[in-house]
């Protein structure tokens, strides 16, 4: 865990010196879809508040009218919180997910899950991850 928290901190760190990084492929007209249906939308990330504006620069670039409020964990640091105690605060219960760590964690906290595949998520067995709705692509998404 340790040398994933340091390779996705030197990833962040020349992603801020970047405009490389991409929106996800058909993300943009799915949470055009959500906010039409729900009215809002909250990003819940587990970045660190050392590279807010960064992720709220890049959230503009892309998607700036489509998230009404951003919330940090802070992951790794001395100040974290689970992003299921955020999604508590904050009456969220409905998550779409890119890590399945944090899955299980919102989902063991009641919070309704959908897992995006992702080549890190090789690990999800619907039979132990209850709780848990693994997603192929953004049409499988039933919200």
């Amino acid at each position: 865990q340790e040398e994933g928290v340091k390779y996705f901190r030197a990833f962040l760190d020349e992603a801020q010196k970047s405009d490389d990084i991409l929106a996800v492929k058909w993300a943009r007209e799915w949470l055009e879809r959500l906010k039409k249906n729900w009215r809002k939308i909250i990003v819940v990330t587990a970045r660190r508040e050392e590279i807010k504006d960064f992720t709220i620069h890049r959230l503009n670039e892309h998607f700036q009218w489509l998230r009404d409020e951003i919330l940090f964990a802070s992951h790794f640091t001395a100040h974290s919180i689970q992003k299921s105690e955020l999604c508590k605060q904050h009456w969220i219960w409905i998550m779409i997910e890119d890590n399945l760590n944090y899955a299980i964690e919102m989902a063991n906290a009641g919070i309704k899950m959908y897992l995006l595949d992702k080549p890190w998520n090789k690990r999800f067995d619907p039979e132990v991850n209850k709780g848990i709705m693994k997603i192929y692509s953004w049409d499988e998404l039933n919200i």
